[in-house]
Order: C-alpha cells, then structure tokens, then sequence
C-alpha cells in the first residue's frame, strides 16, 4: 500500500490536511489492503503498549525512526486515548507503504459529530470529556493527511505522515 489518498465526489475537506469521508467508503478503498500489525485497543492500558509496540516495530524497520518517532507516537497516542475515552473499544492498523507508515484506527462507536468535528479543525478547543480538547488539533498537526469515515457504525480515522517534512522540521529547530 503507497500513499494512496482518498478522492471522492462525497468527500468534505474542512481543512488542507483532514478530510471526510463516508464510512462505506472505507472499505471499498481499503478492503483488499493487508496491515502489517494490528492491535485491539480495549482499555488504557493499551494506549502505552501500542505506543511502545510501534515503536519497538518502526526501530527495527526505518532508519531514521528516532528522528520522526516523537510526532508519530503522540499522534497515535491521541487517537488511541479517544478511542478508549469515547468508545466501547476498536483497533489499530498498521500498513507500510513507500511513503513511510499508514495507521487506520477504527472505533465501535456511534460516529462523529460533523459540527463538533468542524469546531474542532478550526482551532476552537472542545471536549464533552474533562480534558483541554486537543487531541485531534495534535493529529492535525503532526499527521500529513487525517482522512475520517464516520458514520453511526463507528468512525476510522486514517494517519498518513510525510517523513521528510517531520525530519526537515525537527532539524529546523
């Protein structure tokens, strides 16, 4: 799997890098895909050993893991605490293409709220949770590409990065 990027006539861009998709979509995009790891994500524990198992996985497969681990990690750390915040569970996906790493994360939940997620991309904090509501505004931030499929079957996120442009900007600072 490359760095295939969504287009479609029912996708909804509310910002460069996020885009919305319907959740049929997904599967007719992606269904033939093959991920190379895949994690259930049940309780919080998992937050911590997902990151850690992602980043035990990439240290053995990319060079310059180290020089883009951070901004990856704290991207799927986001997405994976939402889902144990706001769901009954999910999983993630892990799919390895020639652009870098692919991370579909997928919910059982009841779907996202399509003017609270547009509250959110414009940079107005929100949370129905006691939390400063930043968790998507970071996957935004650090992810290439934030392509959601939601529907009342659940929402799957997918994070797509741009290697070099976290490399470039890590050796800017």
């Amino acid at each position: 799997m490359g760095s295939e990027h969504c287009q479609s006539e029912n996708a909804f861009r509310p910002h460069n890098r996020v885009s919305v998709h319907p959740y049929e979509e997904y599967h007719s995009k992606y269904g033939s895909c093959r991920p190379v790891r895949e994690f259930e994500i049940a309780g919080k524990g998992d937050i911590s050993l997902i990151r850690r198992e992602v980043d035990r996985f990439f240290a053995d497969r990319l060079a310059f893991w180290s020089e883009v681990r951070l901004p990856i990690l704290i991207t799927l750390s986001e997405a994976v605490t939402n889902v144990v915040k706001f769901t009954p569970g999910g999983k993630l996906m892990i799919f390895a293409g020639e652009a870098g790493p692919c991370f579909h994360i997928i919910d059982h939940g009841g779907g996202l709220d399509l003017d609270v997620l547009l509250c959110i991309i414009s940079g107005k904090r929100f949370s129905t949770y006691s939390s400063l509501g930043m968790g998507f505004p970071i996957m935004v931030r650090f992810a290439e590409e934030v392509t959601v499929y939601t529907s009342e079957q659940g929402t799957i996120l997918v994070l797509q990065f741009d290697l070099d442009r976290i490399v470039k900007e890590n050796s800017a600072v």
